[in-house]
């Protein structure tokens, strides 16, 4: 009787460890899913959970990828990705350098005048910082006027780009509608963009900038904005007028817009972001 016992005992014991087997089995192989009302139960990136409609900080999101610069970006009320947005890719000036992640929005009204009108506030935003120690290109207007583009990107707005590529590839973008808006060094940095991925650009302004005119046969065919005061005397307005007077001659006809402000300096970076119909034209450009 003791022997039959035995004999069942075991039965059972193995029948068990096969139960278990099959039910961790199961477990590893069961993709994770999140638990919430607002997405009812489906499997959720979660690195677009991390953005909150409005502006987020790179330095509190803890579930994006991380790089070396901070930065800003804007995510639209109502995202949704049963639709494709623009992207506005804001670059500042040297005077807005830093780390805090702040400095680099004082000179950055273009991004008011966007999300204050319904009618272009359904845009992404994303608004890097570069150090102080460093610039978005390498090369001082002042003493050297146009130069002739560097052969890589500088660091700082190479791990710029990789960041606006970053959130192209999680984001639900309209790659046609990529755009550039440059104040001073961040508007050399629009020139040095377009010449190297003329392709992938949709539009740019540029404030106060200046580019290498040697690449005109890669800008021509891109629709530019450039705004530029007479007495400017960081980059001189002059960088602006070559730049015109080559991309003209290189084809571009209409795609060059030039904006002059009479007996104005480096500082028309409010004058121009304020400017509704420059929010209203870049917001119109389609690749």
């Amino acid at each position: 009787m003791k022997r039959i016992c035995l004999i069942i005992l075991c039965v059972l014991l193995a029948l068990t460890l096969v139960g278990c087997s099959k039910n961790e089995s199961s477990s590893k192989n069961k993709k994770p899913q999140i638990n919430d009302n607002d997405n009812g139960g489906e499997e959720v990136d979660n690195t677009i959970v991390g953005l909150k409609e409005g502006w987020n900080d790179s330095n509190l999101n803890d579930k994006a990828e991380k790089f070396f610069l901070p930065y800003r970006i804007y995510l639209p009320k109502g995202y949704t990705t049963d639709k494709k947005y623009p992207i506005l890719f804001f670059l500042h000036g040297n005077g807005s350098r830093g780390s805090d992640n702040t400095t680099q929005m004082n000179n950055a009204q273009i991004c008011d005048t966007l999300l204050a009108d319904p009618n272009t506030s359904d845009i992404i935003i994303i608004a890097p910082q570069c150090s102080a120690e460093s610039m978005w290109v390498l090369h001082d207007a002042k003493t050297e006027g146009n130069y002739i583009m560097d052969k890589e990107l500088s660091p700082y707005l190479s791990e710029a780009l990789n960041v606006f590529d970053y959130w192209c590839s999680k984001l639900s973008t309209d790659e046609n509608r990529y755009y550039l808006y440059g104040n001073s060094n961040g508007g050399h940095a629009c020139y040095d963009l377009m010449s190297r991925f003329p392709d992938k650009w949709a539009a740019a302004v540029v404030v106060a900038g200046c580019g290498d005119l040697n690449q005109a046969d890669k800008l021509k065919d891109i629709p530019i904005w450039i705004h530029h005061g007479t007495t400017d005397n960081l980059v001189p307005y002059e960088t602006s007028t070559k730049m015109v007077d080559t991309l003209k001659k290189a084809g571009a006809g209409d795609n060059i817009i030039l904006t002059t402000y009479e007996g104005e300096g480096h500082t028309i970076f409010g004058a121009v972001g304020l400017n509704k119909d420059v929010a209203n034209w870049i917001y119109a450009q389609k690749r």
